[in-house]
């Protein structure tokens, strides 16, 4: 490799992290591992430190207004200014924060001035608070459990006070909801669960587990609610399904899947509109959409233009009006030859959908 690095016994599991103008990522090399680059050319911002990367990708948080990027590392976790790679604050392996020297898979989660991390092969979790004084960060462990807790690969997700993931090992995946200021488990559901992966989606939870299936649950540290969920994948599912514009993405061992969750979003109302064409020709009428966007082609076909001689016509005084319209920068036009000879008329439009 250009930087030297080493790779780990399952393979780099680490995913760069794109924050803003930089990707940082931990190379494993013997010194100087940790690093930023432009995300435009690869150029090499800073190349610093020899906290050696587990599998955990780092995670860009704001703590106490600074900005930062915090790896964990074998060492433990190291939060770095961005820009520099001066290092903020630390929470070693001596203090306290778990590492199996097997694999450390989960990234640190950031829940308000706490961050949590965890590491399977029997290490367990734990959680440090970080405060500032004056230009000074401190990270001092809250708990630590050792054997419990454990997220052997997939990182919990944080809402409302609450972490909610999938705990244990391998095939025998738990979804616990933990209190990261204490380590309290709110509560714990194993049945259909699996192991897998979980992500926040708005407000709601989505996992994805060993057996392919997709489950959408309610967060809340009250109890489990299950919302929904569908059979998608054949294989293995180790992974976290990812969202993208209303569609869920998700792979297994020998399977991969896009699902479809959009909702339709209703089309702009019409708007119908008048312009003079000349000082003694005809008028023209513009039928757009309400909002000004273009109107899209394929709606013009449901689209009619009325017109009546009397404003408070009946239903069936108002006809068809057949004069081509055209589709013209987003916006349907069309001229009225007779409004030079007719002392009024007045117009409306419809859609069929």
């Amino acid at each position: 490799m250009r930087f030297g690095g080493g790779v780990l016994t399952w393979q780099n599991g680490a995913a760069p992290l794109i924050d803003g103008d930089l990707i940082f990522v931990n190379c494993s090399a013997s010194a100087n591992c940790m690093m930023a680059v432009r995300k435009t050319d690869g150029g090499e911002v800073w190349r610093r430190h020899s906290y050696r990367t587990t599998y955990g990708t780092p995670v860009a948080a704001t703590l106490h207004g600074v900005r930062q990027v915090i790896f964990y590392t074998q060492s433990g976790l190291v939060s770095v200014v961005p820009e520099t790679g001066d290092i903020l604050w630390r929470y070693s392996t001596a203090d306290g924060c778990p590492y199996a020297g097997t694999a450390t898979a989960a990234s640190p989660v950031v829940a308000g001035d706490i961050v949590y991390c965890s590491a399977g092969y029997g290490e367990g979790a734990g959680a440090v608070r970080v405060t500032k004084a004056g230009s000074t960060f401190t990270a001092a462990p809250i708990w630590r459990k050792d054997g419990e807790l454990e997220n052997q690969w997939s990182t919990p997700v944080h809402y409302n006070g609450y972490l909610y993931g999938i705990y244990g090992s391998y095939s025998s995946g738990v979804l616990k909801c933990v209190d990261p200021a204490t380590g309290d488990e709110m509560w714990s559901r194993s049945e259909n669960i699996h192991s897998g992966g979980i992500l926040l989606v708005g407000e709601q939870l989505l996992l994805l587990n060993e057996a392919g299936e997709l489950v959408l649950i309610a967060p809340s540290p009250a109890q489990y609610t299950e919302l929904a969920r569908v059979d998608v994948l054949g294989g293995k599912s180790w992974n976290a399904p990812a969202v993208s514009n209303g569609r869920i993405y998700a792979r297994s061992t020998t399977e991969a899947v896009c699902v479809d969750v959009s909702v339709p979003i209703p089309p702009q109302p019409l708007q119908l509109s008048p312009s003079i064409v000349s000082a003694t020709g005809p008028f023209r009428l513009h039928i757009g959409n309400e909002d000004g966007s273009p109107l899209d082609p394929g709606r013009v076909p449901g689209i009619s233009l009325l017109a009546a001689t009397d404003l408070v016509a009946g239903t069936n005084d108002w006809t068809p009006f057949t004069n081509e319209a055209v589709l013209v920068n987003g916006v349907l036009q069309v001229e009225d030859p007779e409004s030079v000879s007719r002392p009024q008329r007045f117009f409306k439009v419809v859609e069929q959908r």
